[in-house]
């Protein structure tokens, strides 16, 4: 990531972005999911910002005073979006990362990530709790709580309302993660103002603009699959049209 030279030439975070959009595009489609089956599921900007704010209600209702860490398990799709954007309304520094199968060298690895990153919760969905209670009963050292989103009923007009408060640009957005494949896993800290100076660059050269449709399959936790392909419609107010790697 490049850091930024003029802070004052797009908004200070990725959550003011998204909520300077709900003023003037709040149902506009901002992404679509198709799955396998070439089914489509799709979430608007407002439905982001609810759901996103109900996440990180919950979040910050059990962290402390310090910035919590928060590793992402989800396969690919739309429950992976509302769970980073929750822990930036949050202030929660989200860990995206690869969802392990049935092979324990990548639960091991994950381990390794966990507490390289500090992490307090791992967030997931609820067809792979069972997965993740699994891995923490074997890994009781990591102490980590875990967060089942689909079960925050994001549908539930009484949940509690998030008071969002204003990220600092060098405060840290995220920390992505080597796949770890030739060594231990090494994290990267990636800023507010590294992300949105990324952003603005990408559409700059590019020439995108709110009327864009970005298509994309790289994996969700990949640098471009998360900051190409999820991040910049966005920051945009555009739409993406999203599947996952198998799916392509």
């Amino acid at each position: 990531m490049i850091m930024h030279s003029d802070s004052a030439s797009f908004p200070p975070t990725i959550v003011d972005a998204l909520r300077a959009h709900l003023a003037d595009r709040p149902d506009k489609i901002l992404y679509r999911f198709l799955d396998a089956g070439h089914d489509e599921q799709t979430l608007s900007f407002i439905e982001l910002h609810r759901d996103a704010g109900k996440i990180g209600a919950h979040l910050r209702a059990h962290s402390g005073p310090a910035p919590a860490v928060a590793l992402l398990l989800y396969p690919p799709g739309l429950e992976f979006i509302r769970a980073f954007l929750g822990c930036l309304y949050a202030g929660v520094i989200a860990v995206p990362v690869h969802l392990p199968g049935s092979r324990q060298e990548n639960w091991q690895r994950l381990g390794k990530i966990a507490m390289d990153s500090g992490a307090h919760f791992v967030l997931t969905n609820g067809a792979h709790r069972d997965a993740v209670d699994r891995w923490l009963h074997g890994a009781s050292e990591l102490k980590l709580m875990p967060v089942d989103t689909t079960a925050l009923r994001l549908d539930d007009e009484a949940a509690p309302s998030l008071q969002i408060e204003p990220a600092a640009s060098q405060a840290l957005a995220f920390l992505q993660y080597t796949s770890g494949s030739t060594g231990d896993p090494k994290g990267v800290m990636v800023s507010h103002a590294n992300l949105m100076h990324n952003q603005a660059l990408m559409q700059r050269r590019f020439g995108h603009d709110e009327t864009a449709v970005v298509a994309g399959w790289l994996p969700q936790y990949h640098d471009m699959g998360l900051i190409g392909n999820i991040m910049q419609p966005l920051y945009l107010g555009a739409t993406a049209a999203l599947m996952s790697p198998n799916t392509f």
